[in-house]
């Protein structure tokens, strides 16, 4: 059983992560997975970002922004600039 604990604490120590990420850690559906970090974020505990990768937002903690670097490969060569 995934538990919104268990994924909220992977985002915090790894984020920005997308779902897939998750599920390759803890297992599950992506379904699921996606579903509760769109609890978390609705509850401010999570943010989402714009950038997609893979069709997928990335989520990430409150707080770990500087982190958010690391998705500028993501990014096409417009908005790099």
């Amino acid at each position: 059983m995934i538990s919104k604990d268990a994924v909220l604490r992977i985002v915090q120590q790894k984020g920005p992560v997308i779902p897939n990420d998750i599920r390759k850690e803890m297992g599950g559906e992506n379904i699921l997975i996606s579903a509760i970090l769109s609890e978390l974020s609705q509850s401010g505990k999570v943010k989402i970002t714009h950038t997609k990768v893979g069709g997928s937002p990335a989520y990430y903690s409150p707080g770990t922004e500087a982190r958010l670097e690391n998705m500028i490969k993501y990014l096409n060569h417009k908005d790099k600039e």
